[in-house]
């Protein structure tokens, strides 16, 4: 791997998460590194939320998969900021990949240090980035992913749902239990993402579209979309929201907060008591 100058550093995000970890915030911080470039080794974050008993909702939220958009690591630090402080009792547990792609953001490049671009067709070998957080997923069964990035070309906030073949489809099995939680939220989903979109509209951030539901292909093909590999692997609705790069960065964390702690209260609301 050739030699290569660094642009940011870790440091900062790495003494946020050291403080964040265990009391008195009680959350929990873990390496799923370290991933391997070489001989360069960097470390792949997994934020936890240990104190949400029994939840009725699991969430997982994933930044930071193109390295040039700096916004990516401001919008997760305010995540992480707001999640250690604002504990509301909702039995809501979101946990974070804040960093999926650290080579790229240590060097502002949209490519890992092995080449890949993560935010682009995803090859059948799973990239190491992908792959460390995979069981993760399949282990703790999350209800939805939320999937955080940017668009050079984009007019404003967008919603992308890409939810796994069996809901796109709508078919739900030869299950004689209730509906489940992902089906529920794609039976409102139009709603959802409707009034999620007003909300930030409200607020003075222009939105670019009213929703677009995406197709998953089962089984993925060999160039499949990041979000289509993650709705595979987790069976789980994947959403992702997505701002122009070229807006300024504060408003661009303001109208991304607004959209994930909406849609997230939104589809917790559907969930069972």
């Amino acid at each position: 791997m050739p030699q290569r100058d660094e642009v940011r550093s870790l440091d900062p995000f790495r003494r946020q998460l050291e403080t964040l970890d265990g009391f008195p915030y009680g959350l929990s911080i873990r390496d799923l590194g370290p991933l391997r470039y070489g001989t360069v080794r960097f470390p792949l974050w997994f934020v936890e939320d240990p104190e949400a008993y029994d939840p009725l909702l699991s969430v997982l939220v994933i930044g930071g998969v193109d390295g040039r958009d700096e916004f990516s690591m401001a919008l997760m630090q305010e995540n992480l900021n707001r999640l250690a402080q604002e504990r509301e009792g909702e039995r809501i547990r979101t946990d974070y990949v804040p960093l999926l792609n650290p080579y790229g953001y240590v060097y502002a490049s949209h490519l890992t240090g092995q080449g890949q671009d993560l935010s682009g067709g995803i090859p059948e070998r799973l990239p190491q980035e992908i792959d460390r957080i995979m069981p993760l997923i399949q282990q703790k069964k999350y209800d939805l992913v939320i999937l955080h990035m940017g668009r050079d070309h984009a007019g404003g906030l967008g919603v992308d749902l890409w939810p796994p073949p069996r809901l796109s489809s709508g078919q739900e099995g030869s299950s004689s239990q209730g509906l489940s939680g992902q089906s529920r939220f794609q039976e409102h989903l139009a709603d959802h993402i409707s009034f999620t979109l007003s909300r930030v509209r409200d607020r003075g951030f222009p939105v670019e579209n009213r929703g677009r539901q995406m197709t998953v292909q089962e089984p993925a093909r060999q160039d499949a979309p990041l979000p289509a590999v993650l709705s595979l692997r987790a069976a789980a609705p994947v959403v992702v929201l997505h701002t122009p790069r070229h807006e300024q960065m504060e408003i661009r964390i303001g109208a991304h907060l607004l959209a994930q702690n909406t849609l997230i209260r939104l589809f917790a609301r559907n969930q069972p008591n």
